[in-house]
């Protein structure tokens, strides 16, 4: 006799109650949110110093010039430095391609010799240029430095945008370990600061340990530039230097911050998928 083949049980799914289909909901709710963040967070740009060339002498000529490599494109250049008097003045910086701003906010006098300090800079340089020549109303013995810095994020940078990103300072007391200019930076933008300062008197050494960065300096006679890259979140606080010169002396100090290019968040609209829909 044939045995009767059994037909396996169908298994039926138990209907989902409403508490499990919003329990569903608020988990897909949850990780949208989630993904949304990440998609909308601030990625820092990441900033190179692509070159940093002096005068290898005083320049005592009302145009000096600096041969540098061949500058690339939308880098942020900063020309700073000064000169041996009190009445020269700084028209114009260029380098044959790129617009220069020579703003007076990095402009102080020392009030105890005849010394300035100066800059000029550009936020979106234009390639090519070799040589960056700054005229000036005298012939009084000055020297400057060229800091040209690229960033990861495609796009000029700009000046970083806290109350004062850029500055200069007379330190009229005399003294052998002198502040650099404190500059009031944006506490979330990735920077690249540099500072510098002019003496009658060799300088050592400078402590410029901001947020952790590495600094990058020369010094040359009484002569001295520095400069610190990807400062992220300082607050604002902590971007002046301590100089060391070799007596106390007087000195005139400037600073100034660029901020890495802007670029507008990644919004998007994620469904919140319904389980049962």
């Amino acid at each position: 006799m044939r045995k009767k083949q059994l037909e396996p049980h169908a298994t039926k799914a138990k209907p989902r109650t409403s508490q499990s289909i919003s329990m569903a909901r608020h988990c897909a709710t949850v990780v949208a949110l989630m993904v949304l963040a990440l998609a909308t967070s601030p990625a820092w740009a990441s900033w190179t110093l692509v070159q940093h060339v002096y005068s290898a002498s005083n320049c005592t000529t009302t145009t000096c010039s600096i041969t540098v490599s061949a500058i690339g494109t939308n880098h942020a250049i900063a020309v700073v430095g000064g000169v041996s008097s009190t009445s020269d003045a700084i028209s114009s910086v260029s380098d044959g391609h790129s617009t220069y701003l020579v703003p007076s906010a990095c402009v102080a006098h020392d009030s105890g010799a005849t010394r300035s300090v100066y800059c000029g800079y550009t936020p979106c340089s234009v390639s090519g240029g070799t040589s960056v020549t700054v005229t000036r109303s005298a012939t009084t013995a000055a020297r400057f430095e060229v800091w040209e810095f690229s960033s990861s994020k495609s796009g000029c940078p700009t000046l970083d945008s806290g109350a004062v990103p850029i500055n200069a300072t007379d330190n009229s007391t005399n003294s052998s370990s002198p502040a650099g200019t404190t500059l009031t930076l944006n506490a979330s933008s990735s920077d690249a600061i540099v500072q510098w300062i002019y003496s009658s008197v060799n300088i050592s050494s400078v402590s410029f340990n901001v947020c952790s960065a590495t600094a990058t300096t020369d010094l040359v006679s009484g002569w001295g530039w520095t400069n610190v890259i990807n400062v992220v979140n300082c607050g604002g606080s902590g971007n002046s230097p301590t100089w060391t010169l070799a007596s106390a002396t007087h000195s005139v100090v400037g600073g100034i911050a660029f901020a890495e290019p802007s670029s507008s968040s990644i919004q998007q609209t994620l469904p919140l998928l319904g389980v049962g829909e």
